[in-house]
């Protein structure tokens, strides 16, 4: 089956092309995340089924699952060596695995129900948002060290014994990051708000004058994504907006509208490109159209901020999104449970070319 695309330049509608994607059925509950590795041939896949999946991201295939938890899988994050992956859950536990072998490495206790896994850059750490069972209406930002021993491959003699070396009470979020070089954690909250805390000898600085505050949405932030070179980063929101921020003064630089809720968005690690996926509220999609629930994966231009290209397919919200490291194709995931990776045709090169000359050519013009 192929996605209905098309592509627009300015205000003139091309012709639209199809791209034949690869169907990837291996979950039977909506997607949550998807994420490429480093290198680009692997994809891994969470969803609320009990597993996460890793394939290869050329063919399709499935080569294994991560087992052991019983709830939802909320997030995943994979090292940047793709040595060890690590997932969170709704059941109150995260997981550390051998992204070989599927080995279980590390398991740990939440507070509640867990939202966010991310490694931090020499994946010598970790933190995990979740929401606090004993405590309600409070989040708790956790963080751990990775134990030489998981960090080469060798499990933990008592699973369950990786506990964290400080936990910070946080707004409700459900997303967040590593700064660059490890300098600080970036939280997306619920009610639209960039919180940034500094990094320093190991540990996080929580009392509240260290802590950045940026008022960017109006409402919950979905997702934080940085570009490969970690320079920019884009936020996903629940307001019908996506924005990207400088990383080193956190300034917002660009705004990016669609007519509905973002799940997810991404840059691009080849063109002046952002990618958005999002759509109705999956509570309301039994009674909305695919048309007009807005399931599409959407592409705008960096620097003009308008959208020149949507795919079709997914027959629900568009829940994740994620460009191959290459830049020369995408992977999505939906509500439906379907993973699609694209790889872009020759039209879409072209069209990138000849945007790259006319901005070359207002800037000759300028100087």
């Amino acid at each position: 089956k192929y996605s209905q695309c098309s592509f627009l330049i300015g205000f003139v509608k091309l012709h639209p092309f199809a791209m034949r994607p690869i169907l990837l059925n291996g979950h039977f509950r909506p997607l949550t995340v998807i994420k490429y590795n480093q290198d680009g041939d692997l994809l891994f896949s969470a969803s609320k089924d009990v597993s996460a999946a890793v394939w290869l991201s050329d063919s399709g295939e499935r080569l294994g699952t991560y087992d052991g938890h019983t709830g939802a899988i909320f997030d995943l994050d994979v090292s940047a060596d793709s040595s060890l992956v690590a997932t969170c859950s709704g059941d109150g536990t995260a997981i550390i695995y051998n992204c070989q072998t599927g080995e279980n490495l590390a398991h740990i206790t939440l507070p509640g129900p867990g939202h966010t896994v991310c490694f931090s850059e020499g994946h010598k750490m970790l933190f995990t948002l979740a929401k606090s069972f004993a405590r309600p209406g409070v989040w708790q930002l956790s963080l751990f060290e990775i134990p030489e021993s998981v960090r080469n491959l060798q499990p933990l003699e008592d699973i369950g014994s990786l506990t964290p070396v400080q936990v910070v009470d946080v707004p409700e979020a459900v997303s967040g990051v590593w700064m660059p070089l490890n300098r600080g954690i970036m939280i997306g909250t619920n009610t639209g708000e960039l919180q940034l805390f500094r990094f320093i000898d190991g540990r996080v600085v929580d009392d509240n004058a260290s802590v950045n505050i940026i008022h960017a949405h109006e409402n919950k932030i979905n997702r934080i994504e940085f570009n490969k070179e970690k320079t920019l980063f884009i936020t996903a929101s629940k307001d019908n907006t996506a924005k990207l921020f400088d990383s080193r003064d956190l300034v917002c630089r660009k705004r990016f509208v669609t007519p509905a809720p973002i799940n997810h968005a991404a840059i691009s690690p080849l063109f002046d490109h952002v990618m958005t996926g999002g759509g109705q509220d999956a509570k309301d999609v039994t009674t909305t159209s695919t048309r007009q629930g807005n399931f599409v994966v959407r592409f705008f231009h960096t620097i003009y901020a308008e959208e020149f290209g949507r795919v079709k397919g997914h027959f629900g919200p568009v829940n994740t999104v994620a460009f191959h490291p290459s830049g020369r194709g995408f992977a999505s995931g939906g509500e439906d449970g379907y993973i699609r990776i694209h790889t872009f045709d020759a039209g879409y090169f072209k069209i990138s070319a000849d945007a790259d000359r006319d901005i070359d050519k207002a800037v000759n013009m300028l100087s």
